[in-house]
């Protein structure tokens, strides 16, 4: 059993508002992304998701998702967004 673990955090106007672990024996890194994306879509009309799932000459950049540029590994969500979402990797037992 892995010590590495995922930590997801949703930050609103710059404050967390959740967090939780996982350790990577349990998720896969593209179901992290996928993780990422429907946190992000409870937030979302239903028009906007059908935006963001559209194909890619046409998606709205609602609910892509990219590696982190600073700090751990790990994903994000657009930090432009007044709800997103970050997972990042790291040691530590869930």
């Amino acid at each position: 059993m892995s010590d590495r673990s995922w930590t997801v955090r949703g930050y609103e106007n710059g404050e967390v508002v959740f967090e939780q672990v996982v350790s990577v024996d349990s998720i896969s890194e593209s179901e992290v992304k996928e993780l990422l994306k429907r946190l992000s879509a409870r937030g979302m009309t239903e028009a906007e998701v059908i935006s963001a799932s559209l194909s890619s000459d046409h998606r709205g950049a609602e609910l892509s998702v990219s590696e982190t540029d600073e700090g751990d590994f790990g994903f994000t969500t657009d930090p432009a967004a007044p709800r997103y979402y970050i997972a990042t990797l790291g040691d530590g037992a869930a």
